[in-house]
């Protein structure tokens, strides 16, 4: 995934994630208009790997999440679909 500030086409926009693991929050993506907008909310959102999940303070996470969990990033309502917040973690 690449992380943008700037959305690369009208059809475009820039989706800032908030919270979670210090790699993603703050960062900002870049997604088709149509994904964010366009579909039911519950459908929009990410699961995004940790390039170097090592760093991962495997303390706070229990053991049947695997090595390699995704963090979970969503809007929380219609206002706020651009920008995502941490809702938790997925198992590998």
């Amino acid at each position: 995934m690449t992380t943008n500030t700037t959305p690369s086409s009208s059809t475009d926009v820039t989706v800032r994630l908030v919270g979670g693991p210090a790699y993603w929050d703050g960062q900002t993506l870049t997604y088709p208009r149509a994904d964010v907008h366009e579909g039911p909310l519950d459908d929009v959102g990410a699961y995004l790997l940790i390039p170097d999940s090592s760093h991962l303070d495997a303390g706070n996470l229990p053991p049947w999440m695997g090595v390699d969990p995704r963090a979970h990033y969503a809007p929380d309502s219609e206002a706020t679909r651009e920008v995502w917040t941490f809702q938790g973690w997925i198992p590998a």
